[in-house]
C-alpha cells in the first residue's frame, strides 16, 4: 500500500540516523514518528549546534608575539649534535685498511675474519662487510674456495700504477701552479719543514703529504677522485721500502727542488721533475712489491 507524500521519511545524512524496518527514525535510542520526521531532524540539527562546546582557535606563531616568545623551535643541526659514531663496520675497515697501508698485514696474507674479529672486539659480521668494502677497493682479494687475502701487486701492476701515478699528479701540478703557484709553494714549504730529520715512517708519511698536496690544490674533483684509486696501494708500497734504499735518501731533496720550481712559477719544469722523480721510484716499488715482512725496515 502506497503512502502520501507527507508519510515519506525525509533522509538525514547523519551516522547516529538509522532507519529502521518500521519506518522508524532512531535518534540515540529514541523512537520518533515517521510522519513529521523532517521536524524532528531539524530540531536535533539546532540542538546539537547550540550544545557543540565552543572550540578556541589554536593561535598562530606568526600572529601571537606571546606564543612565540614562549615557544623555542627544535634546532637540529647536525653541527650542534655533533658527528654521528662510526659503524663497527666502518671501525673494522679503517684498522683493516691501517694495517694493510702501514706494513703490518704483508702482502699476499690470508686474512681470517674470526681472527681479525677477535683482534678488534667486535663480531664476525662488521669484519665481513669491511672486506666486501675493501675487496672493491682493491686491497684485498677474495679467491672461490680459498679464502681473503691482502692484495699482492704483481710487476706488471707496479708499473701501471706508476704511469698511472704520473699522469694524474704532473697533471694536478700543470693546474694547481696556474690557479696559485705561490700558494703551492708556501704548502709544500710547510711540508718539507715537517719531513725535516723525520725517520722511517714518518718520512713516508711526509712524502705522501707532499704528493698528496699537489693533487688537492688542483681544484678538479675528477683528478682528486682518480688519484684515491691508487693512493692506498702507492702508500703500502711506501710502507714496505727499506730505509736503505737510496730513494728514501733522496726523496726530500728531490721534493724541494720541485719546490723551489713551482715557486718561481716554472711549470714545465716543475712537471717534467716531478714525472722525472715518479719514474725513479719504479724500481723501489717493484722491490718493495717483492719484499717479505721481516725485510721491510731493514
Amino acid at each position: 500500500m502506497s503512502r502520501a507524500p507527507s508519510d515519506r521519511i525525509g533522509y538525514i545524512a547523519s551516522t547516529t540516523d538509522i532507519l529502521d524496518s518500521r519506518c522508524h527514525v532512531r535518534k540515540r535510542g529514541w523512537y520518533i514518528s515517521a510522519k513529521p520526521v523532517w521536524r524532528h531532524a531539524a530540531r536535533f540539527a539546532r540542538n546539537a549546534r547550540r550544545t557543540r562546546p565552543h572550540r578556541t582557535p589554536s593561535p598562530s606563531y606568526a600572529s601571537d608575539p606571546q606564543v612565540r616568545s614562549s615557544s623555542r623551535p627544535l634546532n637540529m643541526s647536525i653541527e650542534k649534535l655533533g658527528e654521528r659514531p662510526k659503524s663497527l663496520t666502518a671501525i673494522a675497515k679503517e684498522s683493516i685498511r691501517r694495517a694493510i697501508v702501514e706494513g703490518d698485514l704483508a702482502f699476499g696474507s690470508q686474512l681470517s675474519e674470526n681472527v681479525l674479529a677477535s683482534q678488534l672486539g667486535v663480531s664476525k659480521t662488521p669484519v665481513r662487510e669491511a672486506l666486501v668494502q675493501l675487496k672493491l677497493e682493491g686491497l684485498v682479494e677474495v679467491q672461490p674456495q680459498s679464502g681473503t687475502y691482502v692484495f699482492q701487486p704483481t710487476e706488471a701492476q707496479v708499473r701501471e700504477i706508476c704511469r698511472f701515478r704520473e699522469i694524474v699528479e704532473s697533471s694536478a701540478l700543470e693546474l694547481a701552479m696556474k690557479a696559485d703557484h705561490a700558494g703551492l709553494a708556501a704548502t709544500l714549504g710547510a711540508t718539507l719543514a715537517r719531513a725535516h730529520g723525520s725517520q722511517d715512517w714518518r718520512a713516508r708519511d711526509q712524502d705522501a703529504a707532499f704528493h698528496g698536496a699537489i693533487v688537492e690544490a688542483c681544484g678538479n674533483s675528477y683528478l682528486q677522485q682518480a688519484y684515491q684509486l691508487v693512493a692506498d696501494k702507492i702508500q703500502a708500497l711506501r710502507a714496505r721500502l727499506s730505509v736503505a734504499d737510496e730513494s728514501v735518501d733522496s726523496c726530500q731533496d728531490t721534493h724541494a727542488h720541485v719546490m723551489e720550481l713551482i715557486r718561481e712559477g716554472n711549470a714545465k719544469k716543475a712537471c717534467a721533475e716531478l714525472r722525472a722523480h715518479i719514474r725513479s721510484t719504479e724500481h723501489s716499488y717493484l722491490r718493495a712489491s717483492q719484499m717479505q715482512p721481516s725485510e721491510a725496515g731493514a
